[in-house]
């Protein structure tokens, strides 16, 4: 997939249900309610992840509206938590792997490169640098970030800092460039002599 086709997929995003709710577009203010109420949905494995954890993070991201997350959250949770006793410890792990791998998808930033020559990472949090970039470089309020899709929130940020020489984005020559490196690299690993390669 090229950076063409992962644009689209942002900007033309499929529903996706989990536990039998159909999620709404993922956007800014939901990704800082999730870490807001300390998801663990917000860390990349879905290994330690609990049956209430997957509750709060849906009872999060059912809102169309962000600002609406927080409204009677503990008392979905509970009746949704009565509504899903019965399901099997497989039916669970399958929901929370699914509702991982969309959130991951939905976060993915573009692939890229940094160049040599950029100024480096700054020390303030992810999600507060893109919102600062975006306020500033397409003049949005504090009320347009909250609404903005997450995905074209992401691509919008990537593409300002790409005008500004902090990264570059990949295009499909480079993604074959790179695969075909990755290949001779494994390639070499495999000719190379154990011994060698314990040193």
């Amino acid at each position: 997939m090229d950076a063409t086709d992962d644009y689209l997929a942002a900007a033309l995003p499929t529903g996706t249900r989990v536990l039998g709710v159909r999620l709404p577009v993922y956007k800014f203010g939901h990704a800082v309610w999730l870490r807001r109420l300390k998801s663990q949905f917000t860390e990349s494995s879905a290994k330690h992840l609990t049956h209430g954890d997957l509750l709060l993070a849906l009872g999060i991201l059912r809102r169309e509206d962000p600002a609406d997350c927080p409204r009677r959250l503990q008392a979905w949770i509970r009746w949704k938590t009565w509504l899903t006793r019965r399901l099997s410890h497989d039916t669970w792990h399958a929901e929370k792997v699914r509702l991982l791998s969309w959130l991951l998808r939905q976060e993915a930033m573009p692939r890229c490169s940094i160049p040599e020559d950029s100024k480096g990472k700054s020390g303030a949090p992810w999600l507060l640098r893109m919102k600062t970039t975006l306020m500033r470089e397409l003049n949005l309020t504090d009320r347009q970030i909250e609404l903005r899709p997450m995905r074209e929130a992401i691509w919008e940020h990537a593409v300002i800092l790409e005008a500004g020489g902090l990264i570059q984005i990949h295009t499909k020559e480079d993604e074959e460039i790179l695969e075909l490196a990755r290949q001779r690299e494994a390639e070499k690993q495999r000719k190379e002599p154990v011994h060698a390669r314990q040193g």
